[in-house]
């Protein structure tokens, strides 16, 4: 019982570090919701891409065959995303 802690406590202090949220989904509950599930139930990789109202934009699910996308491709769709959003951004010409 005592390694399992101890690789857990492991885990959330590196996932602490990370630059984004991490979730950890032990009933695979959160997978199931929104469909990230192989046959059997196994976990799948599955990244939505939201804008900053919650709308999903993309959906990249690795089941599909397909690479998920890097990091830095992540950070370049969501700043395209942002650029959408006429609200979001500061207007062009000042008032």
């Amino acid at each position: 019982m005592f390694p399992y802690y101890s690789q857990k406590a492991d885990l959330l202090k590196t996932w602490a570090k990370a630059p984004f949220l991490v979730l950890l989904d032990e009933g695979r509950r959160v997978h199931r919701l929104y469909g990230a599930v192989e046959e059997h139930l196994k976990p799948s990789p599955v990244v939505y891409l939201t804008d900053r109202f919650g709308e999903i934009v993309s959906v990249y699910d690795a089941r599909s065959g397909k690479n998920l996308p890097s990091t830095d491709e992540i950070l370049k769709m969501l700043e395209f995303i942002n650029h959408q959003c006429p609200e979001c951004e500061p207007p062009e010409w000042p008032r």
